[in-house]
């Protein structure tokens, strides 16, 4: 193949990225809990692997199996569902030893990238291509694997149309919207809700353009999520997005959410380094106030608040001194508006 396909652009493009994060993520924990049980392995190392292998080879071939039959459409249209087999589970992989020294390993734990790219991807197309054997013997594993490729592509390719942009359009009221990094651990999933697949209009926040965006949807609460892995994506296409969000590292419990989050900070305002530049922060201000979310009064409410709560806090004043610009800012800016 000339690149690889399983990508994380490609999988937001199709709404899957959360899911394939998901499986990433839970593998990972399974093995980082089995190799806490083992602090020092120097001596015999690698049996040390194949043991854990195979206490985790029922759990791993069952979220295997799971996640394959779930999305087996993407990698062909041939067969209704695919099931990992041996050479499969040989393949997967999430921790391995590296060989550093004599008798000195390090354990490896590979990234999301790199796992889409060096370890699902030639899972896949390995295990099409065995399905495919089984019908017709002597077929090259080179041209299945450029029929998964081309699959693949062309569904990301149909997906990537959607999202299309609308320029010039009226933004719509930004979306209250529930950032999670384990879509399978969300509150509604746990206790049994119908959680559906949609997208929804959200506006850029350095264009008046709008874009479909692939979120999840409880049927039973009403309430909309997404998963950070897509939402990161997205945004290093298309730039910030206009959403009334949270992160689940802000409060422990999700009824935190509306108490706990000033309205200007779920609009994306925050001037913790490495978020927003003064222009981004500023340029948001104005949408924030232009496009009527919130009121002048109510952006300086929530800016004066975070000065009063750490102005007197030696390790925030940098954070106090952009509030400060960012406030005088949208005053002067409201008042020339005005005048």
């Amino acid at each position: 193949m000339e690149k690889h396909f399983i990508t994380t652009e490609n999988l937001a493009y199709l709404g899957v990225l959360d899911d394939f994060y998901d499986l990433y993520d839970t593998a990972r924990e399974m093995y980082k809990s089995e190799w806490e049980n083992y602090e020092d392995f120097k001596v015999d190392a690698f049996s040390i692997e194949q043991k854990i292998n195979a206490r985790l080879k029922p759990q791993i071939r069952k979220l295997l199996d799971s996640f394959l039959c779930q999305y087996t459409y993407l990698f062909t249209g041939d067969y209704p569902q695919l099931h990992p087999n041996a050479t499969t589970m040989k393949q997967f992989y999430v921790i391995y030893l590296k060989h550093v020294a004599p008798l000195t390993f390090n354990k490896v734990t590979v990234s999301f990238s790199t796992f889409l790219t060096d370890v699902l991807e030639p899972m896949v197309i390995t295990k099409v291509w065995t399905r495919v054997t089984n019908d017709r013997p002597k077929t090259p594993y080179e041209i299945v694997e450029s029929q998964v490729q081309t699959h693949f592509c062309n569904l990301a390719e149909v997906a990537r149309r959607k999202i299309y942009v609308h320029s010039g359009s009226c933004d719509p009221q930004p979306p209250d919207m529930i950032v999670f990094k384990s879509l399978s651990a969300i509150s509604c999933n746990l206790r049994g809700h119908c959680v559906e697949n949609s997208t929804m209009e959200v506006a850029r926040l350095d264009s008046d353009d709008t874009i479909l965006l692939p979120i999840h949807h409880c049927k039973d609460c009403g309430r909309l999520f997404i998963g950070n892995e897509t939402l990161k994506q997205y945004e290093k296409v298309w730039g910030k997005l206009c959403i009334n969000m949270r992160n689940d590292c802000y409060a422990a419990n999700e009824s935190d959410f509306y108490t706990k989050e000033s309205p200007l900070h779920k609009l994306g305002y925050n001037v913790i380094a490495g978020k927003l530049s003064e222009k981004e922060r500023q340029a948001l201000l104005i949408k924030i106030y232009e496009k009527k979310w919130l009121t002048l009064f109510e952006i300086q409410r929530d800016i004066e608040k975070a000065i009063r709560i750490f102005e007197y806090r030696s390790r925030y004043q940098n954070a106090v001194r952009k509030w400060q610009d960012d406030l005088y800012f949208i005053t002067e800016y409201v008042k020339n508006r005005k005048s």
